[in-house]
């Protein structure tokens, strides 16, 4: 139940013991007492670290941009402060619902660039790409920090560690994303990629700007407006009722983030999300003592599972072996 040199140690402070309780409170977000969030940890990040990466890593990105791609330095200049905005917005879908909604970010810049720049298909997808990975790494930044103060390890420690873990990263996923290229046909029936065929149709709609957009889908703009609406009013009401003598209700407000959510991913993905989370409270009102204590382990053994699987999957398919024996396992959807 305590903490000691079994974790990092951080430069100033973390090194005592610390109980476990007196970190983790319930679900991890507050203090065991209830009195307020985890303290921050004394140990921050330097912000001349982080303002040095930025600038560099953003005049990389304009120069890759207008070398490899002839993008106007300007316009993709502009997917930088768009970047920024769309992480926050993925940062908080991703605290609340544990997705990444990193296509409908991209989606968004591929919108607003049908009118910064109408018929630059190359533009509209490039662009795109560098707010979607923005989103995507600021949500799974926002998982490794969280932790990270959940167990007391130096904010600065995790930084630099995930410096180090960078060019690692790329020394393996390069030669998995090849090994992927040759054991299946992206855009094929057993790997049809649907992110990448919705990011090429939208792409493919919005190449004559805006006016393309409302000749193809002639309600869209009422749609954006309504679902903008709902967006604002839902957590308005929220907050309303919580003030209110109402407030054990507040809970049945629904997450404007979520049901959007619900409405971008495919319906296999939501009826697996529904058939974890009913089998997740079956196990709570079961047996709550084991689930509190075994269902993280669990979730990440399953997840775990299956992406290593899929890696032993596509060798088994450039061995010939038919997917009969290799249980016909698919990466449709991932």
């Amino acid at each position: 139940r305590r903490l000691s040199s079994g974790l990092p140690a951080s430069r100033r402070g973390s090194s005592r013991e610390l109980p476990v309780d007196e970190l983790v409170g319930p679900r991890g977000t507050r203090a065991a007492d209830g009195s307020g969030p985890l303290p921050d940890h004394p140990d921050q990040i330097p912000t001349a670290w982080w303002m040095v990466g930025l600038l560099v890593s953003s005049g990389a990105t304009v120069v890759t941009l207008q070398f490899y791609f002839s993008i106007p330095w300007f316009e993709s200049a502009l997917a930088i402060p768009l970047s920024a905005v769309l992480a926050y917005i993925a940062v908080r879908c991703a605290g609340e619902t544990d997705i990444n909604p990193v296509g409908a970010m991209g989606k968004v810049t591929q919108l607003v660039y049908a009118g910064v720049a109408p018929g630059a298909m190359t533009t509209n997808l490039m662009t795109a790409a560098v707010t979607a990975a923005g989103a995507s790494q600021a949500g799974d930044m926002m998982h490794d920090m969280k932790t990270g103060q959940m167990l007391n390890v130096s904010p600065r420690d995790q930084f630099l560690a995930q410096c180090i873990g960078i060019p690692a990263g790329v020394a393996f996923c390069v030669p998995i994303y090849k090994l992927f290229d040759r054991a299946y046909t992206f855009g094929s029936e057993e790997a049809p990629a649907p992110a990448a065929q919705a990011w090429k149709a939208v792409a493919e709609l919005l190449a004559g700007g805006f006016a393309s957009l409302e000749e193809n889908s002639p309600h869209s703009g009422w749609g954006i407006a309504v679902g903008a609406a709902a967006g604002i009013l839902l957590p308005i009401c929220r907050r309303v009722i919580a003030c209110s003598s109402f407030s054990v209700y507040q809970d049945w407000v629904p997450s404007g983030t979520a049901v959007g959510l619900a409405f971008i991913i495919f319906p296999n993905q939501c009826l697996v999300l529904f058939m974890g989370a009913l089998s997740g409270l079956i196990w709570y009102r079961t047996n709550e003592d084991r689930y509190e204590e075994f269902y993280v382990s669990v979730a990440a053994g399953l997840m775990a599972g299956s992406g290593l699987f899929g890696v032993v999957n596509a060798f088994l398919k450039l061995g010939g072996v038919p997917a009969a024996y290799s249980g016909g396992l698919s990466i449709a959807g991932h």
